[in-house]
């Protein structure tokens, strides 16, 4: 795979534009753990971060806690880390952008947002090499996060639109 069909590959996984044709991730936990939703977009962020975190270092394992079990996105985040690590590649920066984000459905231990983001930065690294990745168009997604552990995680990724130039 060449860096640009690399590059191109990565931002499509990264931005969650692969939709989830198999099977569904199993049912939420039912009791034990609840926390209070301050902001969708927080909640999005935070998340980001321990992604951004997780692909920086390279960190399959980080990157899987990420997800329930059984998440298609999750699987194929994994998957595109391992040909990254194994060419020898690294994510030294990403940043996504939320534009708008909006609570679709929301209990205790389940959160289903429509988000608008892009992917506002990213570089990568090779050895002492670094480059810039290109950015994203804006685009809409449906995302719906499951409380795990104290952490949410994802269970699903659906595009909903994409738009821009």
């Amino acid at each position: 795979m060449t860096p640009r069909a690399a590059t191109a590959a990565l931002l499509l996984l990264l931005l969650g534009c692969t939709p989830s044709p198999d099977r569904p991730p199993p049912a939420p936990p039912e009791r034990g753990e609840a926390a209070e939703v301050v902001s969708p977009v927080a909640v999005l962020q935070s998340w980001d971060r321990r992604r951004a975190a997780a692909w920086a270092a390279g960190d399959v394992a980080a990157l899987r806690r990420l997800y329930v079990e059984r998440s298609v996105a999750g699987r194929r985040d994994v998957a595109m880390l391992r040909r990254w690590r194994a060419r020898g590649l690294t994510v030294a920066a990403l940043e996504v952008q939320v534009l708008e984000g909006s609570v679709l459905a929301q209990t205790p231990r389940r959160l289903t947002v429509q988000v608008t983001e892009r992917l506002a930065r990213a570089s990568a690294a090779a050895g002492g090499r670094r480059w810039s990745l290109p950015g994203s168009a804006v685009a809409t997604r449906r995302v719906t996060l499951w409380l795990v552990g104290g952490q949410w995680r994802v269970a699903r990724v659906g595009r909903v639109s994409d738009s821009g130039p």
